[in-house]
């Protein structure tokens, strides 16, 4: 028996000030600006008010790498089917299909 798990990231990222990834993007600048580079361009997606980290900057491409670490990656299960635990992954890879 395996478990295969399919996770959806969307380029935006909430702005709130309770979800740790906003908090380090705003925290180090990491936010595309607006074209007069005054502030952070904020849209609308689905969570409400979003960002979008620069990811032509190299250095912030390696930070959001980081961020879907097993030590980092947290899963938010939204969907109304069985929920799935990230410590389970951990504790039990299920490699080669044992």
């Amino acid at each position: 028996m395996y478990i295969q798990m399919v996770t959806i990231v969307d380029p935006h990222i909430k702005r709130d000030s309770g979800y740790h990834v906003h908090s380090e993007a705003e925290g180090k600048n990491y936010y595309v600006k607006k074209a007069d580079g005054s502030s952070v361009y904020e849209g609308w997606c689905w969570p409400g008010s979003s960002s979008w980290v620069d990811f032509l900057d190299p250095a912030i491409r390696e930070w959001w790498a980081g961020m879907f670490s097993l030590e980092k990656y947290q899963v938010k299960h939204d969907l109304p089917l069985g929920s799935v635990k990230l410590s389970f992954i951990r504790r039990c890879p299920l490699l080669g299909g044992h």
